[in-house]
């Protein structure tokens, strides 16, 4: 939910218009049957960007969310000024996608919960405040069973190669050590590509290490946007 995105907020608020949503299936956002593919978020960003008559913002997603800011800029290509992705699985090592393949069958079985709360307690970094790690990982496991199993095949069935393609505004991609991301692949398919490696923290890192984060993200808007 936007909470994942609280320390950011809090950084460029006081310099910035921030807005922070609630995919649709998430947090306080409406839980629908169906409409979970990347197209879908885009348009919910875009529509979202409309009704508040944002001019030509900096989209900023993380791991999912960073997948959908891809997706949009793509199918919406004059909407935003940039694109900060934190961690996504887009233009992806094709062993990295098959990794994921097994943890959607899990997804679908009665395990359900569990399976969500150990893949999520992986993907905190070492040093990630263990109390803040159980609780988070409680409030993803609360998520809907089919909400969950939708977003996941639609990712993986996501062509994030083409959406790459399409982009042509300035774009990072910040990452905390693994590579969920061919940088050689990425960079080939939008030459504008900017990268960053964030150094003693987890897939979470925006959390995790905000101050690191955020000089990225104040560094890239200065010098490119």
């Amino acid at each position: 939910d936007l909470s994942l995105m609280a320390r950011q907020a809090e950084h460029f608020g006081p310099r910035h218009r921030v807005v922070s949503l609630d995919l649709r299936g998430f947090g306080r956002s409406a839980q629908p049957a169906d409409g979970y593919a990347m197209a879908d978020f885009a348009d919910d960003v875009a529509g979202l960007v409309a009704h508040l008559g944002l001019d030509r913002p900096v989209i900023i997603g993380h791991s999912l969310g960073g997948s959908v800011g891809l997706a949009t800029v793509a199918r919406h290509p004059a909407l935003a000024r940039g694109l900060i992705i934190l961690e996504a699985l887009v233009v992806p090592p094709p062993p990295l996608a098959d990794v994921f393949r097994p943890v959607l069958a899990a997804l679908r079985t009665t395990a359900y919960a569990d399976v969500v709360r150990q893949f999520n307690a992986q993907l905190f970094g070492p040093h990630f405040d263990a109390d803040e790690r159980t609780r988070r990982c409680a409030a993803m496991a609360a998520n809907p069973q089919r909400v969950m199993v939708a977003v996941q095949e639609q990712l993986l069935a996501f062509d994030s190669d083409a959406a790459a393609a399409a982009c042509k505004v300035p774009v990072l991609y910040v990452s905390s050590g693994p590579w969920y991301t061919d940088v050689e692949r990425f960079r080939g398919l939008c030459p504008q590509l900017v990268t960053a490696q964030l150094v003693g923290c987890g897939h979470h890192f925006q959390l995790e290490v905000p101050d690191q984060t955020n000089a990225v993200i104040d560094r890239f808007l200065r010098v490119y946007v």
